[in-house]
């Protein structure tokens, strides 16, 4: 990413760009840095996007090889195409012979490193890997858009802002509108400013069901179930996150008996630093052996569910109200 700032900034590009990897923000922000910087937006007609599969070798050739009009570069963008997973013999001989006045950006959530193309556009430009950040890149991801409306936050305040939004990109960047938005004439963001506004995800939803039922709250956990119903979460939905949140838990609960830290937990569990020491908080609640039941019962209700044995929305509240009472199939 650095190099490509440079790129932009010295006007020096090269003549193809693969962004590649699981962060669909970080690679949809490159792709418009980049892509305004080669042809500017008024510049339409210098301008191509291809999205989606079924593309048409033939097609991205032909725009390719038409010269730019009253300027000096073309620009044409590939998405999602699935070009490289399998990409046609003649793409890949064109990227070795790329005019140049021409740019070909291509952006993938999957790229094969032994692809073709993958090496294609390796030999003949650049590629990006735009892989997810964590918990501490976010921080600072955060609170420079924090900072760039004039506002502060705490360390401690930014973790809390995490925890209710997840670790998507595009989630964060619509609550950190909202909150400069809340706190204009203010020079920092505060807990009461996060608790105001901020919409709380699925999945810290789900560690707060997870609260309530090892606290044996039956009351507040179906509260919290209905109000996700309400929302139009499908009950099938709450169940399989419920059932890998208490998977996380029981394999958070092994690796802390090996002497783990909730940041080696994190890593070892894919997970965000905040969601392994909220995990590692629950483990007094749940010893191991129950943990393992609990998991039991949720996937044998989802099977009920997908045989049709019962119904979703019945069979998640039995589910909340056995795990809450303890009422567990024996180990």
């Amino acid at each position: 990413m650095k190099k490509i700032a440079e790129e932009i900034r010295t006007g020096q590009f090269q003549r193809a760009y693969l962004l590649c990897g699981e962060e669909a923000y970080i690679r949809l922000r490159a792709k418009e840095r980049l892509g305004n910087a080669i042809v500017p937006q008024d510049e339409y007609m210098n301008r191509s996007v291809f999205t989606g599969r079924g593309q048409g070798v033939q097609g991205i050739n032909g725009i390719c090889d038409t010269l730019p009009c009253c300027a000096e570069r073309r620009r044409v963008s590939l998405g999602n195409t699935s070009q490289c997973r399998s990409p046609p013999k003649e793409l890949v001989s064109y990227l070795g012979s790329l005019p140049d006045y021409l740019t070909i950006l291509f952006s993938e959530a999957e790229a094969d490193k032994r692809s073709a193309l993958y090496k294609a556009v390796e030999a003949a430009g650049r590629v990006v890997q735009c892989d997810r950040m964590n918990e501490a890149q976010l921080g600072r991801w955060a609170a420079g858009i924090l900072g760039a409306a004039g506002r502060r936050i705490r360390q401690s305040d930014m973790e809390y802002l995490l925890s209710r939004t997840g670790n998507d990109m595009f989630t964060i960047s619509g609550e950190l509108e909202k909150l400069i938005a809340l706190t204009q004439g203010k020079e920092s963001v505060e807990r009461a400013d996060i608790d105001a506004i901020v919409h709380n995800s699925l999945e810290n939803h789900m560690f707060d069901m997870v609260q309530y039922v090892a606290e044996g709250k039956v009351t507040e956990a179906l509260a919290l179930y209905g109000d996700l119903c309400t929302l139009k979460v499908k009950p099938q939905t709450i169940l399989s996150v419920l059932t890998n949140r208490f998977r996380q838990l029981y394999l958070a609960g092994r690796y802390s008996a090996e002497g783990e830290a909730p940041s080696g937990i994190a890593q070892r569990l894919g997970i965000p630093a905040f969601a392994a020491r909220r995990l590692v908080r629950l483990l007094s609640t749940w010893p191991e052996e129950t943990l393992r039941s609990v998991v039991e019962l949720c996937v044998s209700t989802e099977e009920e569910i997908k045989s049709g044995v019962t119904g979703e929305r019945v069979s998640v509240e039995t589910l909340l109200v056995r795990l809450a009472t303890r009422t567990l199939p024996a180990s």
